[in-house]
């Protein structure tokens, strides 16, 4: 009897970790949608022509390093989950992939709003000497 109690826990144990991804995963493509979409609308609000002010520059800016910390913690949260899998190398190498890619769009639009507020600040300094030149 104990014999069979114990092969029925042990079994009824692998069923529940062979469901509990799925639960996790429920979340997980949540979170994954949350950060996806907001990733595509900080591209169509920022994309490398559409930012022309500093202010949008900076708001930009702030966008992208909230996004960042979301991205990061997605990744440890995805992470932990990958743990509990049974493919655990390739599910935390398709979390890797994705971070990734989130990182890549985010760094684009960062990279253009520094660079749009160092050519801002250039052309203040500039315009600023040749006021006192003349």
């Amino acid at each position: 009897m104990k014999k069979i109690l114990s092969h029925i826990l042990l079994c009824g144990g692998s069923v529940y970790l062979l469901f509990m991804p799925l639960v996790v995963s429920a979340e997980e493509n949540s979170a994954k949608s949350i950060i996806n979409d907001s990733v595509q609308e900080l591209l169509r609000n920022y994309a490398t022509h559409n930012i022309t002010s500093i202010m949008m520059a900076e708001t930009a800016l702030e966008r992208g390093d909230k996004l960042q910390n979301q991205v990061q913690q997605y990744y440890l949260e995805s992470e932990k989950a990958c743990n509990e899998r049974f493919f655990v190398n390739k599910c935390i190498e398709e979390s890797r992939l994705q971070r990734r890619t989130w990182q890549d769009q985010i760094r684009t639009i960062t990279q253009t709003a520094k660079a749009y507020i160092r050519q801002a600040k250039n052309a203040s300094k500039l315009k600023q000497t040749e006021g006192h030149s003349n």
